[in-house]
């Protein structure tokens, strides 16, 4: 199955904070996002941009290293 956009960013957000070791308040502060829509993201209220998520995940200490998914569809479909 599947995960949703708003799923997606969820699990790697809650993934890279609980690595982190920081709050959602300090990671919210460093990303320059509000505490409330942090919380939001993780648990899947809102969906994040892609600039926001590229801010979090690195206020966690992580860097965001994303594909398009049309390159992934057009990788699978060839093998």
């Amino acid at each position: 199955m599947s995960q949703t956009p708003h799923s997606w960013a969820s699990t790697l957000l809650r993934s890279a904070w609980h690595e982190s070791g920081l709050s959602l308040r300090q990671i919210a502060r460093q990303a320059n996002t509000s505490h409330a829509t942090l919380n939001a993201y993780i648990t899947r209220s809102k969906s994040p941009s892609t600039a926001t998520l590229e801010r979090v995940i690195a206020a966690c200490g992580y860097a965001l290293d994303a594909v398009s998914y049309t390159h992934l569809r057009a990788h699978e479909t060839r093998e």
